[in-house]
């Protein structure tokens, strides 16, 4: 596990629906990308955009542009879902280089830390997929209003106790990264 080096964008659902035995349901991660396939026929295309269309970047699985973002984002006004634009980055980007990131009529709002496979994987999260044993409810206390660490040795402590053997993640295939909205 590291903290993430990688920057960029992701589309991600606007809602988020836990699933059954979830501890963290106010999760704001990168766990909400659309999933492929998608149960809406509506999101086919966007969707093959999103994985083969030449969005994402080839060594950091993001996004690289805000451009680039909004026109994948673009590609999903069909869907009955709504969605969102989120930046990744390894720590909350200064007030004065947002404009550079996304123009000047919009600004990033710091969600917190997320623990998540995002080079080379399928942006699972450790934070959206909270373990269940009793050793994780001080973490679990530890989340922020968007269901994640508002700092981040509180991301790296929880790794560092997360079980090696027993679950179904090996959290050392992990990023610890910084997710933003955009306003």
């Amino acid at each position: 596990m590291t903290a993430t080096t990688a920057t960029g964008f992701l589309v991600v659902c606007s809602t988020w629906e836990p699933f059954t035995n979830n501890r963290n349901p106010r999760y704001k991660g990168v766990g909400r990308i659309p999933a492929y396939p998608s149960e809406y026929r509506e999101e086919d295309q966007a969707n093959d955009d999103y994985v083969f269309g030449g969005f994402k970047d080839d060594e950091t699985n993001l996004i690289p542009t805000f451009a680039r973002a909004n026109e994948l984002l673009s590609r999903y006004a069909r869907s009955p879902r709504s969605f969102d634009l989120v930046y990744c980055s390894p720590e909350p980007v200064p007030a004065e280089q947002q404009a550079a990131l996304i123009g000047p009529d919009r600004r990033l709002v710091s969600l917190g830390y997320d623990i998540a496979s995002i080079i080379d994987s399928d942006y699972s999260s450790i934070v959206e997929d909270f373990e269940l044993g009793e050793w994780a409810l001080p973490y679990l206390e530890k989340l922020n209003e968007h269901g994640l660490f508002a700092n981040q040795q509180d991301a790296v402590d929880y790794v560092a106790g997360y079980p090696k053997r027993g679950t179904p993640y090996d959290p050392e295939n992990f990023d610890i990264v910084f997710i933003s909205a955009i306003e």
